[in-house]
């Protein structure tokens, strides 16, 4: 009996070990030529066995098996069968998929909420998803009814309720009942982020606010969207870091830089990608043929032809591999 006991709890240990192993988020990773799934701590979770894998959304991940996309689940278990041509993440309970050259739309039940009839479809953000019709852009919600008729030659993915389009010659924002203000003289080329969108006019990039008013002159070279209160900006050949008011914050002196996430930015310096923080120390030495910004504690980094993680110390959470 004694010796029974001791089976059932090493029995229990393990399912709890187990258990533990598969909460919080996963990230994919390529060994050997396939991919699988690790946890934060660099457990392998799920085993290589996918051509391709995309990150976790809404408790699903697209994989490809077999030439053909699908979704597992956490467990690693096929929830949505592979036989699509190519899958988006989910967004707002739907996934964009591609069946006969046609994208459309499955719901996380795997049944297609949304045909395939699309040229083009984007991921939804905020209940809106730039589809392309006849060569024209416009967005539909997530019923598929089309809100906003396609007349756009070029159109962007919605944040706090704007989203950059082009018509004809003329760049502008429309909101979500695709309303438009018409940028005079100017073309909008981000979204919004902390109420301010990156804007270009006579090659030099700045920053317009909600209203259509410019906040940031444009003095910039390149700009990209605001994020966690900064903005990554081009002066010559170098990179760097403005605030909300325009004021440098971390002054132009990079080869590359990205935008910030979770405290942190990478960096080209040397030939080499690092980390800085907010205030332009480098955190992680620079080290990295390509770095990705953190997400969930993670950052994915390239070293030659092989891929790794690290977290935000710096320290190895899977070592690359290919």
């Amino acid at each position: 009996m004694k010796k029974l006991s001791i089976i059932l709890a090493a029995a229990l240990a393990v399912t709890a070990f187990s258990s533990c192993a598969k909460k919080g988020p996963l990230y994919p990773v390529l060994k050997d030529g396939k991919w699988g799934y690790i946890n934060a701590a660099g457990a392998m979770v799920i085993q290589p066995a996918y051509e391709y894998a995309l990150e976790f959304s809404d408790g699903l991940a697209a994989v490809r098996l077999n030439a053909a996309f699908g979704f597992i689940d956490e467990s690693g278990r096929m929830a949505i069968p592979a036989r699509f041509q190519w899958a988006d993440t989910f967004a707002e309970g739907r996934a964009a998929v591609k069946l006969d050259d046609k994208v459309g739309y499955v719901d996380r039940g795997g049944k297609l909420a949304i045909e395939p009839r699309f040229v083009y479809a984007s991921s939804f953000s905020q209940g809106r998803a730039c589809v392309r019709v006849e060569g024209k852009y416009g967005y539909i919600d997530t019923a598929g009814k089309m809100v906003i008729p396609p007349q756009f030659d070029y159109a962007g993915d919605f944040q706090e309720g704007r989203a950059c389009v082009r018509k004809g010659n003329s760049f502008g924002f429309i909101d979500l009942n695709g309303a438009m203000t018409v940028m005079e003289g100017l073309q909008c080329v981000s979204r919004f982020s902390g109420g301010l969108a990156c804007v270009q006019k006579g090659g030099k990039s700045g920053f317009v606010d909600a209203a259509g008013k410019m906040a940031i002159e444009p003095r910039f070279d390149r700009a990209w969207d605001f994020s966690e209160g900064l903005a990554t900006v081009k002066v010559g050949a170098a990179y760097g870091y403005i605030d909300a008011t325009g004021n440098a914050v971390i002054p132009p002196q990079y080869e590359f830089a990205t935008v910030f996430a979770e405290g942190l930015a990478a960096v080209r310096k040397g030939g080499k990608y690092g980390y800085i923080d907010k205030v332009g120390k480098m955190v992680i030495p620079p080290r990295f043929d390509i770095a990705w910004k953190f997400e969930r504690g993670l950052a994915f980094v390239r070293i030659g032809d092989e891929y790794g993680y690290v977290d935000g110390q710096g320290r190895t959470v899977w070592a690359p591999t290919k």
